[in-house]
Parts: structure tokens; sequence; C-alpha cells
């Protein structure tokens, strides 16, 4: 509830006059004074709305008798010295002086009074109504000696009533007490409070007008290991993905100057430009990200009562790859969204904001999300932050030769190969890139070159080797590079690849465990070590590693999965189920699931036991319960329904890749349908040509003019994903059935482990 109204504050000029009430018919001393008029907002004095005489205010009900002190003045200024001028022409005027009389008390003009008072008593000295006008004229003035003497002399010549009774009133009236003037700061202090306020909030403003730090600043970090840098010259450690205040910025210019332990940053000025007018105003949420490779997210949500309308969804935009970024009027910086606010009855929808750090932090998934978002600028400056960075893995650097433009990731690679020592990951990403293209014609030539101008350098050794087509030498370098005084890991762990791709899983075994001696920290070298053992058949060395998952703080399904996997090779089936269950009870604990979501996770974790078995029911019976097309995909082929499986490819390409495309061209070869087979296979042939060196030279092998069927074991060698590595040579035994028996050997010799696709061509590739 508003309360207002309004009010007379500062009061001065204070007098006292006797009077009669009109409203009360109370009859005493009234104040007189004069005041300024304000409007009131809870009773505190806000607007002036002028200055005014208060003529009388009765000290009963407080009604008050006013009167713009313009004009009140004016009349002062002009009434009275009329009056007065008017009397002293014909002094024994008895209408004249009544008139001036009549003036001096209505304008409380007692200066004047005393004046020509005793002037009008002389005049008038046997006039009774004069001098009992002269007396009241007194008394109301509150002259009251004056007063005493003029009622003495008209009651002594009159026998009116009415003079006697006004003469026995003023002797009444006397006796009452006079109010006294208050205090004029204490009655004044209201008028100061708006006044003080205003100037708290212009001290306020000016504060933060000439402060020079925006109220909201953080500082991120994007990265997976710890790193300093100097912000203004003031050092600071940020810790993986953490976020702190940023206290050190200013608006202008800022500085952000590399030191020991972040090396890598790039030195930059950037400048955060607010007028120092509207700093006190500015609600800008400064985000400053010195690796710029943290993955920022805007959101935007509309609340509506009793719910929004269908066609108020969550707006939002990521921001990576800049040292700083500027968000305006950010309602929950690094907040939750709340459940509820407060929003009108209308239905009116109340939108709300809020920026955080992505949640996902796996490259591959932030960059599959910027392709389907369509942020691929977004996505560019990401990638070159990652690339720049400690984090430029080997998995980081095969993302950025496959989703930079293809100059600039060649421009951020040439700088590095000539460094020493040598950037190994680097190495193998350009090679990636250039090998089989025009850019790399000269590729053989240059890491010759390096290998004669650095013979005792194992790792240039090695990547010579990559490069080399004959399949006995580039082994033979291998095996140097992994047997000199410092041998190469990648060396030793690129021949326990070469003998995957042979089928001697044993060989394959021991330089893998070479490796990883060298390496111990290699995810790479720790797969392909449990591919070669997949390979031997020798699930319980794996599951003897594993140990006892359950008892892990933060199982994951990924790992979950490998452990059942390995369950149903070892013909544990009883004991996958039992644990699934206690897995997904575990799970639930950790983060709370719906009936939906266990079903879900146990369906796909008993997929994984379907695989190992190759148990076509089974595997059905789970698919069953999952969703996504994906799944769809796999369960269309399970069923033998090829068209549909089809169709589903064609609407949604994801759901299949070239893998998929090479399940649905083997199945339809065998099916006798060539149009359908050959409609399979050139969009498996086309999604392979977007791809680098070995992708392109497949595109090439399954390509409609390609007449030459390739060697078995260059074919079974030119490999980039050895997990389904059998389905391209199963494809090749369709397109070249002469040499189908040759291409089929080596696609069951380097089959490491059984999936869904190997259960759907079973009937090619044993």
């Amino acid at each position: 509830m508003i309360i207002y109204g309004w009010g007379y504050f500062n009061r001065r000029d204070h007098n006292v006059v006797r009077d009669t009430c009109p409203a009360c018919n109370t009859q005493g001393h009234f104040k007189s004074y004069t005041s300024s008029k304000f409007f009131t907002l809870y009773f505190v004095p806000v607007i002036p709305l002028g200055t005014e005489k208060v003529i009388s205010e009765c000290p009963h009900c407080k009604r008050a008798l006013t009167m713009p002190l313009r004009k009140w003045t004016k009349l002062k200024n002009t009434e009275l010295p009329a009056q007065l001028a008017a009397y002293t022409a014909t002094p024994a005027d008895e209408e004249a002086a009544s008139k001036l009389l009549g003036a001096i008390a209505g304008l409380h003009a007692r200066s004047t009074l005393t004046r020509v008072g005793p002037q009008i008593r002389a005049a008038f000295a046997r006039n009774p109504k004069i001098l009992s006008q002269l007396a009241a004229t007194y008394s109301h003035l509150c002259l009251d000696k004056e007063a005493d003497a003029v009622y003495l002399e008209a009651v002594a010549q009159s026998s009116d009533e009415k003079i006697a009774a006004a003469a026995d009133a003023h002797l009444k009236l006397q006796k009452t007490p006079k109010p006294r003037a208050p205090h004029r700061l204490w009655q004044s202090l209201p008028v100061m409070i708006v006044p003080a306020i205003l100037v708290l909030l212009l001290a306020s403003y000016l504060q933060d007008a000439i402060s020079a730090r925006p109220k909201e600043a953080f500082l991120l970090s994007g990265l997976d290991q710890p790193y300093s840098v100097l912000i203004n010259n003031q050092p600071v450690t940020l810790k993986p993905h953490q976020r702190v205040r940023a206290d050190m910025l200013t608006f202008g210019e800022n500085k952000i100057t590399p030191t020991t332990g972040g090396e890598f940053i790039p030195a930059t000025t950037f400048e955060i430009d607010v007028p120092w007018y509207r700093r006190a105003f500015d609600n800008t949420l400064v985000v400053v990200n010195p690796d710029q490779s943290a993955v920022l997210v805007w959101e935007r949500i509309g609340y509506a009562y009793p719910k929004p309308p269908d066609n108020v969804g969550v707006s939002y935009r990521f921001d990576s790859g800049a040292t700083h970024h500027l968000y305006q009027a950010i309602d929950f910086p690094f907040q939750i969204f709340p459940d509820t606010i407060s929003t009108p009855a209308d239905g009116s929808v109340i939108y709300r904001t809020r920026v955080s750090e992505f949640a996902v932090r796996e490259p591959q998934k932030i960059i599959q999300l910027l392709l389907e978002e369509k942020q691929t600028a977004t996505l560019h400056r990401y990638l070159r932050a990652k690339l720049l960075s400690p984090d430029a893995g080997a998995d980081l650097l095969y993302l950025g030769a496959n989703f930079l433009p293809r100059a600039e990731f060649l421009a951020l690679a040439e700088p590095r190969l000539d460094a020493r020592p040598v950037q190994i990951e680097w190495h193998r990403a350009y090679q990636t890139l250039v090998e089989n293209t025009p850019e790399g014609s000269g590729l053989l030539a240059r890491y010759r070159a390096y290998t004669e101008r650095e013979p005792a350098d194992s790792n240039l050794l090695y990547l010579y080797g990559r490069i080399v087509d004959d399949l006995d030498e580039s082994r033979s370098l291998f095996e140097r590079a992994a047997q000199a005084d410092k041998p190469s890991a990648h060396a030793a762990n690129a021949l326990a690849y070469h003998y995957i791709l042979e089928g001697d899983f044993a060989r394959a075994l021991d330089y893998s465990r070479q490796a990883l001696a060298l390496d111990r920290s290699s995810a790479q070298f720790k797969q392909l070590r449990n591919d070669a053992l997949n390979g031997l058949k020798d699930y319980a060395a794996l599951e003897q590693e594993a140990g006892d998952l359950l008892a892990a703080k933060n199982p994951t399904y990924d790992t979950f999965y490998e452990h059942i996997y390995r369950l149903g090779k070892l013909d544990r089936a009883d004991q996958a189920g039992a644990e699934i269950t206690r897995f997904m009870d575990k799970l639930g604990k950790l983060q709370p699931m719906d009936t939906a979501g266990r079903h879900s996770g146990e369906s796909y974790l008993k997929t994984a036991l379907a695989c190992a078995q190759q148990n076509r029911e089974a595997l059905l019976l789970a698919l069953n319960s999952l969703e996504g097309s994906g799944w769809a995909f796999q369960k269309s082929v399970l069923m033998d329904d090829l068209a549909a499986a089809a169709q589903l490819a064609d609407k949604t390409p994801e759901s299949a890749g070239v893998s998929g495309r090479l399940v649905l061209y083997i199945l339809f070869m065998q099916s006798q349908q060539p149009e359908a087979a050959a409609r399979q296979l050139a969009a498996a042939r086309a999604e392979l040509a977007k791809g680098i060196s070995d992708q392109k030279t497949w595109a090439g092998w399954l390509s409609d003019s390609s007449t030459s069927a390739p060697d078995p074991r260059i074919a079974a060698h030119t490999c980039y994903d050895a997990d389904l590595h059998y389905l391209y040579l199963a494809a090749l035994a369709q397109k070249y059935p002469a040499r189908a028996p040759d291409y089929l050997a080596r696609a069951s010799a380097i089959k490491t482990r059984d999936s869904f696709y190997s259960l759907a061509i079973s009937s090619v590739v044993k």
C-alpha cells in the first residue's frame, strides 16, 4: 500500500495570534508562520509544492487558513500601504480607520499597529465601536497591555454587551499559555531526508563512476592443468577449470603477460570500455580466460504463470577462443536458474539469463556440439586455443587436423616441426594431414633429411617410418627406433600396431608392453595393449588388471561396459547379470534416476553381454529398450529390415556413419541387391573422401572407377580404425570377388573383438 499526501515543513517566521476556528469554534492562541508545502510519500517530504503563509492554524483541529506566500507578500506590500494612505488622508473618517484596522489584523502588521494605534485611539476617543475594534486588533496580535487599556475605555463609554463580552474573552484568553515556536532545525529535519538520500546516491554514483574496477569480473581457466599468468602485473595461479574473482581488472586497458608456469599463454592487451558516467549503472559481466580455451554458455529461459507457452524455449549460445568475454544484463552469473520466480498473474513471460562454464569438457563432445549448433567460428577459435595449450595431445591434434581450416592447421604445425625436442604428436598430425596431398609432395625427402641430420633421434626415425610406403622398410625403421640407445615409445607402439594388422597378436603384445614401459601415461598405448589381449582372447588378464570396478568411487558406463563384455567372453553371463544390477544400484545412489533411466542403463550394459556372446536375439531384446537413431539402425539391421535401415541412414546419417554404410553395402550384396548396395557404397565413399590420408585412399579403392584390387596386406595396413578395419576388408571382398578369400582371411585374422558389426556380417567374416 502506498501512503501519500502533503504537509508543511521547514516552518519559519513564527507568530501567535488569537482567533476563533471557523471549523470547530475553538478560541485560543493560533500559530501563524511561513512554511514550505511538500508532497509526501510515507510521511516523508519528497517534492516541494511551493511556499505558503499559514495565517492561522487551529490548535485543536489543526485546520489552517493559508495563502501562497507570494500573494500574501503582495497584499502586505499593496493593500496595507493603500489603507494606511487612505486613513492618513482622512484621519477622522471612521470607515477608513475600520478598514485600516481590518488590514492590520488580517496581515498581522504588528509594527504598523504599534505606530498608528495611538493615533486612532486619540482620534476616536469617544467612539466605542472603533475603540472596540482597535482593542480586538491589539488582542488578536497579542499586544495585551494596549488591548487592556483600550477595552477599558470602550467598555466605559458603551453599554453594548458584545463589547463587554469581547473584553471578558480577551481577559480569559490572556491566562491560557501561548504555544512556543519549535526549534527550526528539528522541525526542518524531515525536509533533509530526501536531499540526504540524494546526496548519498550522488556520492555512491560518483564513487562508482570514478571506480576503476568492474563489479562482476572473473578469471577462468579452461585447461586440464594449472598455470600461472600476470594480470596487470599481478601474479595469478589458476587450477584446472578454476574460476576466481578478478579484482585486479580495471576499466580501460588490461594486460595479460605470460610468466613461469604459463609460457604458452599469449601476451594480450584488451579493453573493458565503459564511459565513466555509465559505470555506476553498468552491469557488464566480464569473464577473462587467459588460455582462451574455456567454453562458456549463455542461456535464457522464460518464466510465466501457470507455465510458459510452448513456443518459449531455452535460448543458448556458446563462446570460446577469446581472452575476454563481455555479457550484458546477466541475472545469474555462474549460478543455476531458480525453479520459480515471481511473475505477473496475467501469464506474461519474464525472461532470465545466466552464464556458466560448459559442463562438458571432452574436446570431441564439444566439437560435435559446436558442429551441430553451426557455430563454426567458435569451433575454430576453441580448437586454435586448445592446440596452443599444454592440453594438445594426440586426440586433440587429430581433431584439429580434421576440423580446423586446413591452411590454418598447417600454419600452426609448420613452426613446430623444427622444434626440439621433437614434438612428436604435431609431426604425426601434420604427416596424416598432408600425406598423399599436394602439400605432402616433399614429405619423404623432408623426413629423410631429418634422419640424416639427426640420426641419433629415435623419434625422427619413427616418424620417417610412418610415411614410407614399403611395409617391410617401415617395420625396419620402427625396429631401429625401438632398439635405439634412447628408444622411441611410439616406435614400439607402431610395431605393436603393425603386428595387430598382421594378425600376430603375441608379438603385438610384446611391443605394446615395451611401449608402455617407456611411457605408462599413454592411453593410446594402453588401448593397443588391450586390443592385443583381446586378439589373444586373454580376457582373464584384462579382468585381473581392471580389478573390482564396483568398488570404484565413481564408476562409469564405458569402463563397466568393457567389464561386462569380458565376463561374457569368459562365459560368466550369470555373474554379468548380477553385476549389472549392483552397478545400477550404486549409480542410482550417486546420481538419482527414474525407472526409465535405470532400465535404459541396464539395457545398454546388456548389449555388451550380447555382443560378447554374438547372441542376435539377446542384442535385439536389449536394443528394444534403447532410444536413439543409432540404436534404431542397429535394430533394423539385426531384424534383416535393410530397407528401413537404409532409409534411417539417409534421414539421419550420423545413425549409421561410414561403418554402418559398409555393413549395409555388404548385406545388400549378400542378398543380391546390387543397386541398393551401390547407393550405400557411394554414401560411404563420400564420407571417406572428406577425411584425410588413409580415408581418402579407401575412398579411391571403393570408387566405381577403380578396377585394380589393392594388395590384401597393404589394404590391411592402410588402417585408421583397427577395431572395425575388418569391415573395410569385407567391403573389398564384395567389390573385388576374385580376391575375396584373401581379403576375408585378413579380415578374420585382424578382428580383435566382437560387436554389433561383427554380428551383422557374421556370415561373411568368421
